[in-house]
């Protein structure tokens, strides 16, 4: 299994991202709601011949830009600048929806078992896992093939 993700599934046209330089990361920001930032989603850049980009108020930033060691750094920042800039980060509005985000981006195998996460097969194998158990990249391998 490879250490970074490498495809995606988009999540406005629902075709492959093959590469991380094809895809984008969008979310909204709130500028009367103390900065508040919320859903994200990966689709597709304009220059691969999509038009998947929603527009409007939303942030972006390429994927490649989000993925290995200095992606997770990038990633880390919206929940706190750190130690050295006084801490403190955005408000984040739907956390489930970030970190789904960032497991996308950063997990091996999340991205192509977070299909099947509905499924009654997983929910039999993985009801009464704890919390990190079933994203640990073996197990996600696992949920792929079931």
């Amino acid at each position: 299994m490879t250490t970074t993700p490498a495809t995606w599934i988009c999540d406005e046209c629902g075709e492959t991202i093959g590469e991380p330089g094809q895809g984008i990361v969008v979310w909204t920001q709130s500028w009367d709601d103390d900065s508040a930032v919320d859903r994200f989603r990966i689709v597709h850049k304009e220059t691969s011949g999509r038009q998947c980009d929603p527009g409007g108020n939303s942030r972006w930033v390429d994927v490649s830009r989000l993925v290995g060691a200095d992606g997770l750094a990038y990633l880390l920042s919206f929940l706190s600048v750190g130690p050295i800039l006084g801490g403190g980060g955005l408000k984040i509005r739907d956390f489930d929806n970030y970190v789904d985000t960032v497991r996308r981006l950063q997990t091996p195998g999340y991205e192509q078992a977070r299909s099947k996460f509905g499924s009654q097969e997983v929910a039999d194998n993985y009801g009464d896992a704890n919390e990190y158990f079933p994203y640990l990249p073996e197990e996600l391998e696992k949920i792929i093939h079931l």
